[in-house]
């Protein structure tokens, strides 16, 4: 796809059924706009993740845009946008949500809460929790988490929710660092590596 003389990258997502058919498409070229982007690059979209909603439907975390889209997964129609330049949630209890997020997942059990590694630039990075409630089109910050002193993790990362309400972090960039937090922030485990890093973790229970 081109626009005004220079190349973009798009992206797109897809549903497969078992013989690797595509029985779902969706492009970012048909629904984002280049100055919807805070990059100004040629990857001006730039999903990092992609989960299917407690409904059924897919949350997409488009980083260079700053925003996280719903989207219906029968007719590819937008349901919602969540922050950016085209937000459509007025927020109840932060002035600035998330910037080149990360890891935008459904909170497993509970409907309309999601977790997000936010990168927020260079300034610092967190977890956080939102509830988003999208008949009145509000968002409402429900928990967070960001290291004293503050961790920054400019690219990737991950959060991931556990059903006993603690909460795995990965601040990447650099120097690799984990912890697992529980609903009041206590740091129940770390783990640092110097000079390492990674684009995402995930613990699993291990049997051998």
């Amino acid at each position: 796809d081109w626009q005004t003389d220079m190349f973009f990258k798009g992206e797109h997502v897809q549903e497969l059924d078992i013989d690797q058919n595509v029985i779902f498409e969706w492009r970012s070229f048909d629904h984002y706009k280049f100055e919807d982007s805070y990059s100004g690059g040629y990857d001006y979209v730039h999903l990092n993740s992609i989960a299917v909603d407690y409904d059924g439907h897919l949350v997409v975390s488009a980083r260079d845009l700053y925003e996280v889209t719903k989207i219906n997964r029968l007719t590819g129609e937008i349901i919602w946008r969540l922050n950016g330049k085209n937000n459509e949630f007025e927020s109840i209890n932060e002035p600035v949500l998330f910037k080149a997020q990360h890891d935008f997942r459904p909170v497993y059990g509970k409907p309309n809460y999601y977790t997000v590694f936010d990168n927020q630039g260079y300034n610092y990075a967190r977890a956080v929790e939102y509830l988003i409630h999208p008949e009145n089109k509000t968002v409402e910050k429900v928990w967070e988490y960001r290291h004293s002193p503050d961790w920054y993790s400019r690219a990737m990362g991950c959060v991931q929710r556990f059903l006993n309400g603690n909460t795995f972090v990965d601040f990447p960039e650099r120097n690799l660092r984990i912890v697992e937090v529980n609903e009041a922030g206590d740091v129940l485990m770390e783990l640092m590596s110097h000079g390492h890093t990674n684009y995402r973790c995930r613990r699993f229970d291990w049997y051998g």
